[in-house]
């Protein structure tokens, strides 16, 4: 059985989603072990019903995916996001030493790429002229490619809200 995705946006959301799922296993959606539920609204929701072989009872296995979630798993996928309105939740943010990880990496990543460049530029693999040039021209790119993401992600989330 494939598990897909489900919006719900509230709790009539929910109700539907577990009558739906229920049906479509052939269970009532009341005789079914279905957990907590979501902890707030809006979330992505997805469940695999496992039936118990011995007394026949159905449980399903359910993991939601919160507002947070989804912005982080863009961001970590270099996927430009704006702002949201719902807060990210303090076990959700960053700590001071994670914060410190990627100040780290970023500057560690910064100071690798100015030596490459310096090398290059010391040895004569390529001239400083023509380094910034192409430096120029890709940074261009990486603004357009940026702006397509973003337009693709506000076109996708505007036909979900209509």
């Amino acid at each position: 059985m494939a598990t897909n995705w489900t919006l719900l946006n509230n709790a009539d959301d929910w109700d539907n989603y577990r009558k739906t799922l229920a049906s479509g296993v052939g269970v009532d959606p009341h005789a079914v072990g279905w957990g907590n539920g979501p902890q707030h609204y809006p979330c992505l929701a997805a469940s695999y019903p496992l039936k118990d072989a011995k007394t026949g009872v159905v449980k399903m296995i359910g993991c939601y995916s919160y507002v947070a979630d989804a912005l982080r798993l863009l961001q970590a996928a270099n996927v430009p996001v704006g702002k949201t309105d719902e807060p990210v939740a303090d076990e959700q943010a960053l700590t001071r030493d994670e914060v410190k990880r990627l100040k780290d990496h970023y500057r560690s990543t910064s100071a690798n790429i100015l030596a490459l460049v310096k090398l290059m530029v010391d040895t004569k693999i390529v001239r400083q002229e023509q380094y910034e040039e192409r430096f120029v021209a890709a940074l261009a790119e990486v603004d357009q490619q940026e702006a397509a993401a973003k337009a693709a992600l506000e076109e996708h989330f505007t036909a979900t809200k209509e």
